[in-house]
């Protein structure tokens, strides 16, 4: 015949329930926060980046000639080891190493945008404070804006919200780039599998408690 729980232990048995559950609130206001983070928004207007004017005929035109320009504005020995990491064309489609890794929406969709949204759509994602950007116009004076991603600035994850290009002239976002260093993938969270597994091990331990 099975023994009637003690007071006592209906009391240490309630005590471990409801750590129990205090730890699983914890694990998912941390998942939470883990990933609260990646829907952050970076926003950059023209007066945030440094204005340039390149001639149209093709100055900037082309991978190898835009990361020269680049590396003219920042003052960089050369732009060699600049790459292509990412760009979108209004109206016509995205390339680079991590075309498929971002998306960008630019505003309005019909007519001149001004305003351009790059997300990232994973798994790979760009690795900063080696990053530029570029945004350009056709052929109003600036035509080109550029940025120089600094530690802290862009995990490679938030939204890139490019606010009010143009928006005042004739002009409109053409295209945005961004050239940097090599893509990185995106670490596995080891630290919340083994909150996971040690919260696993304790919610056991007290089923086996209740059940003795």
């Amino acid at each position: 015949m099975k023994t009637k729980p003690s007071s006592q232990q209906q009391i240490d048995e309630g005590s471990t329930t409801m750590c129990t559950r205090n730890w699983t609130l914890s694990l998912v206001m941390l998942v939470l926060l883990a990933f609260s983070g990646n829907a952050q928004s970076f926003e950059l207007t023209p007066d945030d980046m440094i204005e340039r004017y390149y001639h149209p005929s093709g100055q900037c035109a082309g991978e190898a000639a835009q990361a020269g320009c680049i590396a003219d504005v920042f003052g960089l020995e050369d732009g060699s080891s600049l790459s292509l990491l990412y760009r979108s064309d209004f109206g016509g489609s995205d390339s680079g190493e991590l075309a498929s890794s971002y998306t960008t929406t630019f505003f309005p969709e019909a007519g001149d945008p001004y305003n351009a949204y790059i997300r990232w759509e994973g798994p790979d994602l760009i690795s900063c404070p080696e990053c530029y950007l570029v945004v350009k116009d056709g052929n109003t004076n600036p035509n080109y804006y550029f940025y120089a991603f600094e530690v802290g600035d862009w995990d490679g994850m938030e939204t890139i919200s490019l606010l009010g290009f143009w928006e005042e002239t004739r002009g409109a976002i053409s295209h945005v780039s961004i050239y940097g260093g090599k893509p990185v993938g995106v670490p596995e969270p080891g630290p919340l599998a083994l909150l996971g597994i040690g919260l696993l091990a304790m919610t056991m331990a007290a089923r086996r408690r209740r059940n003795n």
